[in-house]
C-alpha cells in the first residue's frame, strides 16, 4: 500500500495490491446488487394512507385543469365547481336524511324479526331539480307490508 498527498493536501492511499487480490464473481455482485435494493426498500417504506390522499389530490388538481381548460380560465372553471358542489349539498340534504330513515326502519325491523313479525319496508326518493337551488322538489312513495308468522 502507497500513501502520497494530493494537490490539496489530502492522503490518498493506493491499494493496487489489494484490488489484485480481490474478485468478485456475477452471482456474487448480483446478491450484493439485491441486498443493496431491499435495504433501500425497507428505509423508503411508504405509507397506504398517504399514497391514497395523494393519489385523490393529484385527482382533483387534474380536474380543476380540466375544468379551467374547458371553460377558459380557472375563474369560469372555479364557478363551475362552486355550483355543482352548490347542487350535490342541496341534494344530498334529503338523500341523507330518507336513508338515516331507512336504517332507523331497519333496525327497528330487524328487532320485529326476532319477536317474530316480519315486516318489510321500501321507500322510493324522486328528485327533480333545477339550476336554482329555490326551485327543488321531491316526492315519497312509502309501500309497508307485514306478515305475522305464527
Amino acid at each position: 500500500m502507497v500513501e502520497r498527498v494530493d494537490s490539496e493536501g489530502r492522503v490518498v492511499r493506493d491499494d493496487a495490491d489489494v484490488r489484485d487480490s480481490v474478485t468478485i464473481t456475477d452471482k456474487e455482485l448480483r446478491d450484493a446488487y439485491d441486498r443493496g435494493r431491499r435495504d433501500e426498500a425497507s428505509r423508503h417504506h411508504r405509507n397506504w394512507l398517504w399514497v391514497i390522499v395523494e393519489a385523490l389530490l393529484a385527482l382533483v388538481g387534474v380536474i380543476v385543469l380540466v375544468l379551467a381548460a374547458l371553460n377558459g380560465s380557472f375563474e369560469r372553471g372555479g364557478r363551475v365547481i362552486d355550483e355543482q358542489l352548490s347542487i350535490a349539498r342541496v341534494e344530498a340534504g334529503p338523500t341523507l336524511r330518507n336513508a338515516a330513515s331507512d336504517a332507523g326502519t331497519a333496525i327497528q325491523n330487524a328487532r320485529d324479526n326476532n319477536a317474530g313479525t316480519n315486516t318489510v319496508s321500501s321507500t322510493n326518493t324522486v328528485s327533480a331539480t333545477n339550476t336554482t337551488p329555490a326551485a327543488t322538489t321531491t316526492s315519497s312513495t312509502t309501500t309497508t307490508t307485514t306478515n305475522t308468522q305464527h
